[in-house]
């Protein structure tokens, strides 16, 4: 249900406020002497499948590259099989030690176990209450915040049909959002709740852009008291300078103006991946076509003062990954850990401005 308008704005104000100590301190997070906050890595969910040495070795590549944060899958279907069973082993396991390289976490929440969706769908269905995901949402928001970690991620790529099935749904989306953001909230007073991690899209069956899911978000009536808005602008083989109404990086231009029209131009966008794939698959690139997509992904986002953060896909190609499967080659560092020259890119950046 929709509040009354004077009740709206009145909690907004009470949002805006929450959060103008947490995110002013952030405003100049693009500036030179503050791109460690600036800079994060996304990297995949099979991060946690590595043994402890091995995860110490590549939160050490993280650390390495001067990131501020890492971007964490909290999977709802791994740590609720079961209606009130919890493990939260797993997820304990990577994110506590993270905590311990020094990075700042934001948790993924997603995807649906079997009991809180319809039958015979896929873990990436919705759930059929979204209130099941906001009880699991302010748990993992509870357990976390003694652990330092106060932002959450709602879902990934809620505007592509692959993510949110059988396909995108901003009103149902905007609802789940709502109620887990309320839940996140009332667990932890600090948090931060960022709406989206949007693919970037053209509208189609399966698939809506950016700028088409957002505005369904908010004409339903959610979605104005999220901290941030998250988008994937990844435009390789082309450079996140090149304007095209399909350059990803356009498209945030676009969400910014829609923000701004909607009343909601107090929060931030994230760009929540971002990267390039090398190898020998069709859609890779050289690896110095990846350095520089790189450099100028990172120097395009630290031109926008509304751009909060940007953080890379990936730090690591996936282990025992293909060099033909352009999925699994998008790392800056090398299946064997070796540095591609992608990784002097990114420390010069945090380093030098």
């Amino acid at each position: 249900m929709t509040p009354s308008r004077p009740l709206a704005h009145a909690a907004r104000a009470l949002v805006v406020a929450a959060l103008f100590v947490w995110l002013t301190p952030l405003a100049s997070s693009a500036e030179p002497d503050a791109r460690t906050g600036f800079v994060g890595v996304s990297p995949g969910h099979w991060l946690g499948e590595l043994s402890e040495p091995d995860l110490d070795r590549d939160l050490d590549l993280v650390a390495s590259l001067g990131a501020g944060w890492i971007r964490l899958d909290v999977p709802w279907e791994a740590i609720e099989p079961s209606r009130g069973v919890f493990d939260w082993s797993g997820t304990d396991r990577v994110v506590r030690a993270a905590r311990r390289h020094g990075l700042e976490v934001v948790g993924i929440l997603a995807y649906t176990p079997p009991w809180a969706r319809s039958p015979g769908t896929s873990h990436r269905a919705p759930p059929t209450d979204p209130a099941d995901f906001a009880r699991f949402a302010g748990s993992a928001a509870a357990r976390y915040a003694v652990d330092g970690v106060h932002a959450w991620e709602i879902w990934n790529e809620p505007n592509d049909g692959a993510y949110w099935v059988p396909a995108p749904d901003p009103a149902a989306y905007g609802a789940l959002f709502d109620a887990a953001a309320g839940a996140i909230r009332r667990a932890d007073p600090a948090a931060v709740v960022v709406l989206g991690a949007l693919a970037p899209a053209v509208d189609g069956d399966d698939e809506l852009s950016p700028l088409t899911f957002l505005r369904g978000v908010y004409d339903a009536g959610h979605g104005d008291g999220a901290a941030a808005v998250s988008l994937h602008p990844y435009t390789f083989p082309a450079s996140p300078w090149e304007a095209q109404p399909w350059n990803a990086f356009d498209q945030t231009l676009d969400l910014r103006a829609l923000m701004d029209e909607r009343g909601h131009g107090w929060a931030r966008i994230w760009l929540s991946e971002y990267g390039a794939p090398t190898g020998t698959g069709p859609r890779a690139v050289s690896e110095a076509s990846q350095a520089g997509l790189i450099d100028d992904g990172l120097r395009r986002a630290a031109s926008w003062p509304w751009v909060e953060r940007i953080f890379l896909y990936s730090h690591r190609d996936v282990p025992g990954g293909s060099p033909a499967s352009w999925p699994d080659n998008f790392g800056l560092f090398r299946t064997d850990r070796s540095a591609k020259p992608a990784v002097d890119v990114v420390r010069r950046f945090v380093t030098s401005g």
